[in-house]
């Protein structure tokens, strides 16, 4: 298994993660009137959209995971030479 597609993996659990437990905490302040919305059906639409900005910001600033990747891989080739 290559280097690259174990990072990919990670990162990708790790998002999995972060919505995960946004969720869960929203859902729980939500349940704790810290907050008010009209009703659970808004509430799903708000995590929707923090969900979607998650994904947003990862494919927006992924590109800099994927330079390392491609440093580290040339790091390799260099001193396995």
């Amino acid at each position: 298994m290559s280097i690259e597609f174990k990072i990919n993996r990670g990162v990708g659990s790790l998002i999995d993660y972060i919505k995960t437990n946004i969720r869960n905490n929203i859902s729980q302040a939500y349940k704790n009137n810290l907050f008010e919305v009209k009703d659970e059906e808004n509430l799903n639409k708000i995590i929707s959209i923090i969900n979607g900005s998650v994904d947003q910001g990862l494919s927006l600033g992924y590109a800099e995971v994927e330079a390392a990747l491609r440093e580290i891989e040339s790091d390799n080739k260099k001193n396995k030479k």
